[in-house]
């Protein structure tokens, strides 16, 4: 993938995308008040981005096959990737973001 020749390009160093970033800027120029939030590491950065994106006033929503995590290990316990997304997105939900499948994005979005 790349982006469009007119397409903003926003480059991270934190786990949160708007820390450091012109991204919030980008999306007030666009007029974007609604984020669809895909990628990896869900315990960090999926997680953080949307709990950042909430609390600025954006309307969330988590594409649930289009985020992973590794598999971790935690103390004595070990968590799956899919346990770790499944964990993140319930987490997610309480936060005030709303998960949903691609397909389903898709469908109501086309």
């Amino acid at each position: 993938m790349a982006p469009l020749a007119e397409e903003p390009v926003v480059i991270k160093h934190q786990i949160d995308s708007f820390i450091d970033t012109s991204l919030e800027q980008s999306l007030v120029e666009l007029g974007v008040d609604k984020l669809v939030i895909v990628g990896a590491m869900a315990q960090a950065c999926v997680q953080t981005i949307t709990r950042s994106a909430v609390n600025k006033g954006y309307s969330c929503e988590v594409i649930s096959d289009a985020i992973a995590a590794p598999s971790l290990p935690y103390g004595e316990h070990k968590f799956s990737g899919d346990q770790l997304v499944a964990a993140n997105l319930l987490s997610l939900s309480f936060g005030g973001a709303k998960a949903t499948t691609s397909t389903k994005w898709l469908k109501d979005n086309a």
